[in-house]
């Protein structure tokens, strides 16, 4: 090998790319440090090899040296250690798992292209020098030549690899210029946001009457489609008895609430108990909180009642105002309200809809025409409406700028429909003739202002486009690469790894 790298002394055709990842590798020759666990001597085993526990060690203190170089406080509490060995880890079994198919694919390294990596890593631009590389092998490296070339050759066979991975990613100049238009097509709009919800129609008992007798088959769909809206939630009712941690120590409060549990089992009456013990308000009332829906209560204390069947007595239950145990004295379960009970409730919500709906029709109407010949700043839109209680469903928003390739719109929400109007207006035609519809909310909306691509910028954009969109494209091929290679080999991991 010395001989070679002799002959091949003014080649310096080493990519950079192969240095960087050789450099990082030759960590893995500082002498061990640490202490090894129940004799085991592997970090992984990743099919017939293994990751030494000393190459594991090495590459985390190296990480080490090179985090507190960047941190001027440095400390190793603030260390997040397992995290940081798990990444090392997962760093190692991926390169071996990518040397393993290498070796699989009959990937060669010539002993030429080890000899001027070598000699590119130990002495860059300078001559060779035989006596210097046996003596940085030796005392510096602590390892042999054989082994120090072993451990090249394999570092090749891994960038090789990645090499070829990288050959499969590239963009067409066509693809790059539609993620740069995407980008670039931008605006920037005047909305009018409509919210019917914060609305309501003063409708008295006769109009909702008249207006049910005529609709009667609207309001029983209606009835038939949303009946879970009118229908009593199940409830119960409930006792408790609370023994409070502030007015005292926790073991002592913890105590208390056991005793308390402990004569409950010898058939005590819960509500006399609740009278003596209790530390909360309804202590006189023998606990008793009366009936409650899930909602009604404390999540956690809710979760733990609507277990319980009739009669049952919780187990204890903390929650922020200390101990306590739960009686349900009866349940009554969810019931359906029938339609009759319903008719005039489910008439006024429809009416109401329907009213309001045409109020803002005609009002959006009326805001469309105004934008015509007024500009959005001073439109007035109180002085258009003509009923008060509108008021707080008319919003005025401006935007900032939107792009094409995005699909979520601040104040509007993810909606495609939105958008494609956005983008079809024009400097001619800034107001959409349309009032969209974004769940139960209404947009108008008006151009403010528009960004077309620049191609001379493009040119310019043109080659940072492809590096960065390849480098996502290398993490991607590189994720999915080593998913496939994981699912065709057996890993086992040191369990005592994390304890050192």
């Amino acid at each position: 090998m010395l001989n070679i790298i002799h002959k091949n002394i003014k080649s310096l055709l080493m990519l950079l790319f192969f240095s960087i990842i050789i450099f990082m590798f030759c960590i893995s020759f500082i002498p061990e440090v640490g202490n090894k666990k129940n004799n085991i001597n592997y970090a992984v085993k990743i099919g017939n090899n293994i990751i030494s526990l000393n190459e594991f060690e090495n590459n985390y203190n190296y990480e080490i040296r090179q985090i507190k170089k960047k941190q001027l406080l440095f400390s190793k509490k603030n260390i997040k250690k397992v995290e940081l060995q798990k990444q090392i880890l997962e760093k190692l079994i991926q390169k071996e798992l990518i040397y393993q198919y290498a070796v699989s694919s009959q990937f060669y390294i010539s002993d030429e292209k080890v000899a001027t990596t070598i000699k590119k890593i130990i002495f860059g631009q300078k001559t060779f020098n035989k006596n210097k590389y046996k003596n940085i092998i030796k005392n510096i490296l602590h390892t042999t030549e054989k082994q120090f070339e072993k451990k090249i050759k394999k570092e090749l066979m891994i960038a090789e690899v990645v090499k070829l991975l990288d050959s499969f990613i590239g963009y067409s100049e066509i693809e790059l210029f539609y993620k740069f238009y995407l980008k670039n097509n931008k605006v920037k709009l005047n909305i009018i946001k409509i919210n019917p919800l914060k609305s309501s129609a003063n409708l008295n008992e006769d109009q909702i009457i008249q207006w049910g007798d005529k609709n009667k088959n609207k309001i029983e769909q209606y009835y038939n489609n949303n009946y879970y809206c009118y229908s009593k939630p199940k409830i119960v009712n409930v006792r408790h008895i609370l023994i409070k941690i502030h007015n005292k120590k926790e073991n002592e409060a913890k105590n208390q609430i056991n005793n308390i549990k402990k004569i409950l089992k010898n058939n005590k009456i819960f509500s006399t108990l609740a009278k003596k013990y209790s530390e909360d308000s309804t202590a006189k009332n023998g606990g008793s909180l009366g009936f409650s829906s899930f909602n009604e209560m404390m999540k956690l204390f809710s979760k733990k009642t609507f277990k319980l069947k009739e009669g049952e007595i919780s187990d204890i239950v903390q929650t922020k105002f200390g101990y306590h145990l739960i009686k349900v004295d009866k349940i009554k379960v969810k019931s359906k309200i029938s339609l009759k009970k319903s008719f005039n409730n489910v008439a006024y919500n429809l009416m109401q809809n329907e009213f309001i709906k045409k109020k803002i029709k005609k009002t959006s109407i009326d805001i469309i025409n105004t934008l015509k010949i007024c500009s959005f700043q001073n439109l007035n839109i109180n002085k258009i409406l003509n009923d008060v209680s509108l008021k707080s469903v008319f919003t005025k928003i401006t935007t900032q700028f939107i792009y094409k390739n995005l699909d979520h719109t601040k104040n509007a929400g993810y909606n495609q429909k939105l958008l494609k109007e956005a983008f079809s207006l024009t400097n001619k035609n800034k107001i959409c003739k349309k009032i969209i519809k974004v769940k139960d909310i209404y947009f108008i909306i008006c151009l403010k202002e528009q960004r077309k691509p620049d191609l001379e910028n493009f040119k310019k954009e043109k080659f940072l486009m492809w590096k960065k969109n390849k480098n996502k494209e290398r993490q991607k091929t590189l994720k999915y690469f080593i998913s496939f290679l994981r699912k065709n080999i057996y890993i086992k991991y040191n369990k005592t790894l994390f304890i050192f």
